[in-house]
């Protein structure tokens, strides 16, 4: 987990995703990151935008903005917006590219990778029957004493997991502001937070890190049609619980 950190943390100055942050580039970029980017422009075609891990320009606009008992003003909410936007990453095995100003965060998707990687590594050791929380659930079988692993969601309902991952994304579960009205999860073509239409959404899929993506992609859909649309793209994913506001 701690080399995964150095590679795929917004909060260790050296790693690979700080670095890349900082200098707009990355020659020879580590695999790990080359998976996980590629994981999360899926989800942003299949969300038609939404999920897009360019915002971490909008996301350090607002977090100062917030540690200044403000809210930024719609002129440099635009302005911020010109430095964001997945399709002006330059991403292939060789390198990684930013436009000037750009940086990206692994945030609606980087535990849930971790988690995948976690199982992985514990699966070709040839353990079973093993259940992973990095803030997402993977579960690798089901329990030691048999049956599925037990997941309570906030809204209330059980979901069983057995080889399967489950995520929960809240729109104000983090917020910017002491009074809870502005969530951390932006929409990228407003540039503000997203509208708390849902209280929590969560989705199970096969691969953790889709599943943390769906759900947070899923905060941002005006409704439930939106998100299973969304999800039909991708195999086994299910929308386990959801609560609207």
């Amino acid at each position: 987990i701690s080399r995964l950190e150095d590679i795929l943390s917004l909060y260790r100055p050296h790693s690979a995703l700080s670095r890349l942050n900082r200098e707009g580039h990355l020659s020879a970029p580590p695999f790990e990151l080359l998976e996980c980017l590629s994981l999360a422009g899926s989800v942003h075609r299949a969300s038609g935008g939404r999920f897009d891990p360019t915002v971490q320009p909008l996301w350090a606009l607002w977090a100062q903005a917030a540690a200044n008992g403000e809210r930024p003003d719609g002129q440099t909410i635009t302005t911020i917006q010109h430095k964001t936007g997945w399709g002006k990453v330059e991403l292939d095995v060789s390198a990684i590219s930013l436009r000037p100003g750009m940086a990206l965060t692994l945030n609606g998707i980087g535990q849930g990778y971790v988690a995948d990687r976690v199982a992985a590594l514990l699966e070709a050791e040839g353990l079973t029957d093993i259940l992973i929380d990095t803030g997402e659930f993977r579960a690798l079988g089901g329990q030691p004493e048999g049956g599925e692993w037990p997941v309570r969601l906030e809204t209330g309902e059980r979901v069983a997991l057995r080889q399967r991952a489950l995520a929960t994304s809240a729109p104000l579960g983090t917020t910017f502001d002491q009074a809870g009205r502005d969530g951390h999860i932006l929409d990228p073509v407003t540039g503000m937070p997203t509208p708390a239409n849902w209280r929590a959404i969560s989705i199970s899929a096969p691969s953790a890190a889709i599943a943390d993506a769906l759900s947070t992609a899923a905060c941002l859909m005006p409704d439930a049609g939106s998100i299973h649309a969304m999800m039909g793209r991708f195999e086994g994913a299910r929308m386990e619980g959801w609560s609207a506001t």
